[in-house]
């Protein structure tokens, strides 16, 4: 079935699997979705920032499915006159509770190093990894509502996304204690690396996939003009390399009754990627 994509990324901030052990769990199945009313609630969101994006998404499942009172979200916190940080949402659960959440929705790609274990999961920008948001998220953005918010009851946070493992590297022996086993897995490449889609999906159809929506598996209808084959793909990333360093986000479809299904999504980073003269992550910053 080909649902509208607001409604799609909907279901996956509910359904996708936790990125880490120690977020909160929450399973609402394929609960029924008004579209009208979500895209009504979407179109206050001007910023196509994904995490901002995943936040509208978890507002709207706060008050529209599980139907609980938001009494704040993003709340900036000051000292004086200096930001300190932003509180995502707090709200009284199904019973009082007065809880405070914090979300993110995280890409990071697997690079074996000597580093430690955490901060071998880089994010396309080579300034953030999984040890980072971690560390922060559970020191300093969570216990925050201690200081402001004396009141809060519990503290949890929702944390989703993907790992992306390089099909020539090995995969880790060892992963960071508070990442999930089950996480969603796909594949990152170089961009000298990008071969390897006409050698893997030759038959397949590519869609580089634009901000914010980054969320839920791609389709697409096959006569949709974004679905490219893997020589159009292959044109469009060199065209895109070389006018900007950024990453790309393609999504791998297959053909089926018309209607295209994701079976892979790739990031392509460029190959000075994580760093211009390979002997720290800080050196370059490709966004």
């Amino acid at each position: 079935m080909n649902r509208p994509q607001a409604v799609r990324d909907l279901h996956w901030v509910m359904n996708s699997p936790s990125l880490i052990t120690n977020g909160c769990r929450h399973v609402a199945a394929d609960c029924p979705i008004d579209a009208a009313d979500l895209q009504r609630f979407l179109q206050t969101e001007t910023s196509h920032r994904v995490g901002h994006y995943f936040e509208s998404l978890i507002h709207y499942w706060l008050r529209s499915v599980r139907r609980v009172n938001v009494t704040h979200d993003r709340v900036q916190i000051f000292d004086g006159q200096r930001t300190i940080g932003e509180l995502d949402f707090l709200f009284e659960d199904e019973t009082g509770c007065l809880t405070h959440l914090e979300t993110a929705v995280k890409f990071y790609l697997y690079l074996p190093s000597e580093r430690a274990v955490g901060e071998r999961f880089i994010g396309p920008n080579p300034a953030d990894n999984f040890q980072c948001k971690i560390d922060r998220l559970f020191e300093h953005q969570l216990p925050i509502s201690k200081t402001y918010f004396p009141d809060v009851q519990r503290r949890v946070a929702i944390v989703k996304g993907r790992i992306f493992y390089h099909p020539d590297l090995p995969r880790p022996t060892e992963r960071p204690e508070t990442m999930t086993h089950n996480h969603l897995q796909n594949t990152w490449l170089y961009r000298r690396d990008t071969r390897w889609f006409r050698e893997q999906h030759a038959d397949s159809v590519f869609r580089v996939l634009q901000k914010p929506y980054w969320l839920a598996d791609d389709q697409v209808r096959l006569a949709d003009a974004s679905a490219m084959s893997v020589n159009a793909l292959l044109t469009r990333l060199d065209d895109d390399f070389s006018a900007f360093n950024r990453p790309r986000l393609v999504s791998v479809l297959k053909p089926s009754d018309g209607l295209c299904q994701e079976v892979d999504r790739v990031f392509v980073v460029d190959d000075c990627w994580p760093s211009a003269a390979g002997n720290g992550f800080d050196e370059f910053r490709c966004i």
